[in-house]
C-alpha cells in the first residue's frame, strides 16, 4: 500500500494539490477495505462503520448496531410492521399492533369471531376463527343471508314410516335438523294396476278413497260398432294385482 500512497502523493504534487497524512491514511484504509470486499459506509457514517445493508446501522456506526445487517427494513430506527419480523430490533415481534387479540368479522348479514393477524401486505386484519361451512342447525353459518342452504346431507337411505311407495326416503335438512323425506310424496302418484301402493294410502291397486274397491275398466274385444248388437256385449276388467298390468275380463250377460 505504500507504493499507492507515494504514487498518489506524486500525482497530487504535480497537480499542485495538498493532502494531509491523516487523509492519506483514510484513503489508504478505505482502499484496503474495498480490496477485502467490506461494505462501504453510507454518507455521514464514521470510517470504521460496517453497514452491509446501507441503512446507517451496523458495527462501529454512529447510529448504532444493527440486529440484522442484511435487511434495510430491520434496524433500531425502523417502525414495526405487521410481518412477523422484529423490525425495530427491540426483541419483540409485531408489538403494539394487536396481533393475536380477539376481534369480530362482519360478513354479509352476520358476524363471526376472529383473531387479529398480519396480511401479506403487512396490514393487521381480523381473520375468522369460526367455521364458515353451512351446517344443518337453523343458522346462517356462512353469512350469505340464507339459512341451511346447500347443506350436504348424509348420503344414505332411510325409512319414512309412510305406506307403500312413500316408505323409502333420503335425509334432508328441515327446520335445522336432518329429517327422512320420502322419495315419492303421498298422493303425488295415481294408483295404477301394478301390485304396488302407488298413492301411499296403505292399499294396493284400489280406487282413490275406496280401499276395498279394486281398479276396474270397461272392455270390449269385438269389432267397432258391434258392442251391444245382438249377443255382443262389453265387459269389465278387474286388476288382479299383477306385477305388470294384467286385467281379467268378466263379460256381461
Amino acid at each position: 500500500m505504500q507504493s499507492k500512497i507515494f504514487l498518489c502523493s506524486a500525482l497530487l504534487a504535480l497537480a499542485g494539490c495538498e493532502l494531509s497524512v491523516d487523509e492519506l491514511a483514510t484513503t489508504s484504509n478505505q482502499g484496503a477495505a474495498g480490496d477485502a470486499g467490506a461494505a462501504v459506509a453510507p454518507p455521514g457514517a464514521n470510517a470504521n462503520c460496517v453497514d452491509n445493508d446501507g441503512d446507517g446501522y451496523g458495527l462501529g456506526c454512529v447510529l448504532g448496531v444493527d440486529c440484522n445487517d442484511f435487511d434495510r427494513l430491520v434496524n433500531p430506527g425502523q417502525r414495526e410492521y405487521c410481518d412477523f419480523v422484529d423490525n425495530d430490533c427491540d426483541g419483540l415481534i409485531d408489538e403494539n399492533l394487536g396481533i393475536g387479540e380477539d376481534c369480530v368479522v362482519e360478513l354479509s348479514t352476520c358476524a363471526v369471531d376472529g383473531t387479529i393477524t398480519c396480511s401479506a401486505g403487512g396490514i393487521p386484519y381480523c381473520e375468522p376463527t369460526e367455521s364458515l361451512t353451512e351446517v344443518c342447525n337453523g343458522l346462517d353459518d356462512d353469512c350469505d343471508g340464507e339459512v341451511d342452504d346447500e347443506v350436504l346431507a348424509p348420503d344414505e337411505d332411510c325409512a319414512t314410516g309412510l305406506d307403500g311407495e312413500c316408505a323409502a326416503g333420503r335425509l334432508e335438512c328441515v327446520d335445522g335438523a336432518f329429517s327422512c323425506e320420502p322419495l315419492q310424496l303421498p298422493a303425488a302418484q295415481d294408483e295404477i294396476c301394478n301390485g304396488l301402493d302407488d298413492d301411499c294410502d296403505g292399499d294396493v291397486d284400489n280406487l282413490v278413497g275406496q280401499p276395498a274397491t279394486e281398479i276396474t275398466r270397461d272392455c270390449y274385444q269385438g269389432a267397432a260398432g258391434t258392442d251391444g248388437v245382438g249377443v255382443c256385449f262389453g265387459g269389465t276388467q278387474t286388476c288382479t294385482g299383477a306385477t305388470l298390468p294384467y286385467l281379467s275380463a268378466s263379460v256381461a250377460a
